[in-house]
């Protein structure tokens, strides 16, 4: 029987006093990890055994890649956006996926590079890069991950990245993101009409160095632009994605509250699938092809209605 999703070997080569050691260094330097819990070894996590933290979206965004890709992932080209403590690339990467891991933060970095060189975990391809500044990519990836960061955009870059996002993927883009729930402001962006919010990250007399060591704010600039969901959705269809699943389950909580031990679930904020397919032509009833793709129009609730 072969059995697929289980990876490379990747007992550690080092003993628990040397890992714990590095684990310091990378924690004295780089700040404690906040978000993806690794097991280093039998006695050593990055932060402590039991707890979890972003790794149950970590596990949600890796049964997305088996349920698109099947239980075999060996080969699959991944784009990870934003991608903080490597969560997800370390997981895919393990798992046999070739990842290329992009973010701003040497700080982020530099924790991945640790889990992996650690775990003897290969196929990753480390980018500190802030993603406004994506080099040019030789081929299309089957999978781009965008989680936690599109919120932290300004409205311009967010569009850009979204379109630049469509062009680079070859079949499926995951996006887990805040979005506004009203409609407070409009952007003019590629010459159509995008509604949402504007989100203080920092206040006006904030130092490079305080936005550089703010791990979960933005970096670069002091607002951000929270697109409803409509035109979220539209500007998915938009960059080329023929279909956009938003997931309902299994649920997965957006935060923990460690002193109450209470989890909660943001009610703007959720996670899109987004597939790019070929065209269907209705054969049955073909009077439907001639009708364009729709529009989520941002007023849709008053055309909502009860059943009786």
């Amino acid at each position: 029987m072969k059995l697929f999703g289980l990876g490379k070997p990747s007992r550690p080569r080092l003993s628990p006093e040397e890992i714990l050691r590095m684990k310091a260094a990378i924690v004295e330097r780089h700040g404690a990890w906040t978000a993806h819990n690794a097991r280093l070894c039998d006695s050593v996590w990055t932060i402590k055994e039991g707890v979890v933290n972003f790794d149950e979206k970590m596990r949600r965004a890796l049964q997305i890649a088996h349920d698109f890709f099947g239980p075999d992932l060996s080969g699959l080209r991944v784009l990870d956006l934003g991608a903080g403590e490597g969560g997800l690339s370390l997981e895919l990467a393990r798992h046999g996926a070739e990842v290329v891991y992009v973010d701003g933060r040497e700080h982020n970095a530099a924790k991945a590079r640790f889990v992996a060189e650690v775990l003897g975990i290969q196929g990753i391809r480390f980018l500190c890069e802030d993603v406004r500044n994506l080099p040019d990519f030789e081929k299309k990836f089957d999978l781009v991950l965008c989680y936690g960061l599109l919120y932290h955009l300004d409205a311009a870059s967010a569009f850009n990245l979204i379109e630049r996002i469509g062009r680079i993927t070859a079949r499926v883009a995951v996006v887990d993101t805040h979005f506004s729930l009203a409609d407070e402001q409009r952007e003019e962006l590629g010459g159509e009409s995008y509604a949402g919010r504007s989100f203080r990250e920092y206040p006006d007399d904030v130092s490079a160095a305080d936005m550089n060591n703010a791990l979960w704010s933005s970096i670069g600039n002091i607002t951000s632009f929270w697109f409803t969901k409509p035109s979220l959705l539209n500007l998915l269809n938009r960059a080329g994605f023929s279909t956009v699943y938003e997931v309902g389950g299994p649920l997965v909580y957006d935060f923990h509250d460690r002193e109450k031990d209470l989890r909660y679930k943001h009610a703007d904020r959720s996670t899109f699938v987004a597939v790019r397919g070929a065209e269907s032509q209705v054969l049955t009833s073909p009077e439907v092809n001639r009708l364009p793709p729709r529009r989520w129009p941002e007023d849709l609730g008053e055309q909502l209605i009860k059943t009786p």
